[in-house]
């Protein structure tokens, strides 16, 4: 027998607490439902939150989840149209959906009123593109959509129209664009012009095409601030359009934060400079058979601020990295912020792991960058060096995520221990620039942010 108001111990605030503590936990969440009617509602609210539709292998080939089929005929069940309310983020991935599923997506699209994500892995389908449009576009808040390909120049004009009736999104990713166009000539005039609500836009490996749609965008969108964040991924080896680069360049305002995405540091053996960026931001191109680095990328740069995301654990590397790289960054860059990747390390021998990192730190490699800091900062070209570690996980401030479909939570053995011991080090590795009060050490932030 469900209890009265009367007989509860604790307020419904408690209870909230209780079943949000297992928020990323469906087993227990349902497990909680089966207690008692009130728990059952504030679990339903989380059980239902997300609606994730993977690719499952089956038979010999790749199909879509019937996941996707059981919801769409549980939320037509006039006994649970009530769940409808509850969904806000959805995940779908409908690369393999036959007609039945491709019709039973729409039909999601046009029930459920309370979405403010979207995750689209697969092509931005013409009938879905329009299905957002008419039922999406004054809910969305995040719009993600992985390997969109335009058959015909209509395709992205019905895009362009999708994202004008955007009245409240505020991130959009599409990563692995590509226009088959017949014209190129033509299309490399196209603009991609942003909604005006934007806080961050991502765009991973997109052709040449697009490269110069989403700047000519930024170049012409009246913003009454500097252009939302432009964040370009991961990029891949390929030769990208001058041209577009340059006016990307111009669009950018002064006052924005500029993220670069580090991979592992790796230097070019030919020349010493430093080759390992891709663009997070803005364009870092590198092209391994040419050695074309970094440096020629950032030149023209007007930016005050720029914050460093290294996606690996290889300290050493990424010492000469920047050792390399800060000496020729362009004057007006006062600001730095190296953000290393947090990651794990086992807890059996606390004392000799210490020990052990410690001896992996190349002293004069980091002497070296203390030295190029130093010497910034008495040309008066530098401000301020922070150091942070953080965990990336699925959050809306870092387009990484996009390739994750996480809540954030981490599952670690009790052996196991959050790794951020190089802050622990940082200030016996560059001595004199912490003398000098150029450095400052982040203990605090845990999760990656595109802030300063």
């Amino acid at each position: 027998m469900d209890p009265t108001p009367a007989d509860r111990l604790f307020p419904n605030e408690i209870f909230d607490l209780i079943v949000s503590n297992f928020s990323n936990d469906p087993c227990s969440l349902r497990n909680l439902a089966l207690v008692c009617r009130d728990l059952r509602f504030m679990a339903q609210s989380h059980i239902f939150r997300t609606l994730t539709v993977k690719t499952v292998y089956s038979s010999g080939r790749f199909r879509v989840s019937p996941v996707l089929l059981r919801f769409y005929h549980l939320i037509r069940n006039p006994e649970t149209m009530h769940l409808r309310k509850l969904v806000h983020h959805i995940e779908l991935n409908w690369g393999f959906a036959d007609e039945e599923q491709l019709s039973a997506t729409q039909f999601i699209f046009q029930s459920l009123p309370s979405i403010s994500r979207l995750k689209i892995h697969g092509s931005a389908r013409s009938e879905f593109v329009d299905a957002i449009k008419a039922n999406l576009a004054t809910n969305l808040n995040e719009l993600w959509i992985k390997t969109t390909t335009f058959a015909k120049p209509e395709d992205l004009d019905s895009f362009q129209s999708m994202l004008s009736s955007m009245t409240c999104l505020k991130f959009l990713a599409v990563s692995f664009w590509c226009l088959l166009s017949s014209d190129p000539a033509r299309d490399m005039n196209r603009a991609l012009v942003l909604p005006d609500t934007l806080h961050a836009v991502s765009f991973m490996h997109p052709d040449n095409v697009f490269l110069r749609a989403i700047a000519l965008g930024l170049e012409c969108t009246p913003y009454p601030l500097p252009p939302p964040v432009v964040i370009l991924e991961f990029w891949d080896p390929i030769r990208v359009n001058k041209s577009a680069r340059d006016i990307l360049w111009e669009a950018i305002g002064n006052n924005s934060l500029v993220v670069l995405d580090v991979e592992d540091g790796r230097i070019s053996d030919e020349t010493g400079e430093a080759v390992s960026l891709s663009l997070f931001y803005l364009i870092a191109y590198t092209d391994p058979s040419t050695s074309t680095d970094m440096i020629s990328v950032t030149k023209g740069l007007k930016v005050r601020k720029l914050l460093f995301s290294c996606l690996n654990k290889r300290f050493n590397s990424l010492a000469t990295f920047f050792t390399c790289l800060i000496p020729v960054l362009p004057e007006p860059v006062r600001q730095i912020c190296i953000d290393f990747r947090l990651s794990t390390y086992h807890t059996c021998n606390t004392e000799d792991s210490s020990s052990d990192f410690q001896n992996e730190l190349d002293a004069e490699r980091w002497a070296k960058l203390d030295e190029v800091l130093v010497k910034r900062f008495e040309a008066g070209l530098l401000d301020s060096v922070q150091f942070r570690c953080t965990e990336r996980i699925g959050s809306f401030g870092y387009s990484a995520s996009l390739q994750s479909s996480g809540s954030g939570s981490t599952s670690r053995s009790i052996e196991t221990k959050l790794d951020r011991r190089i802050l622990g080090h940082i200030e016996g590795l560059l001595p004199t620039s912490c003398d000098l009060g150029i450095v400052e050490i982040d203990h605090y932030m845990m999760c990656f942010e595109p802030k300063m």
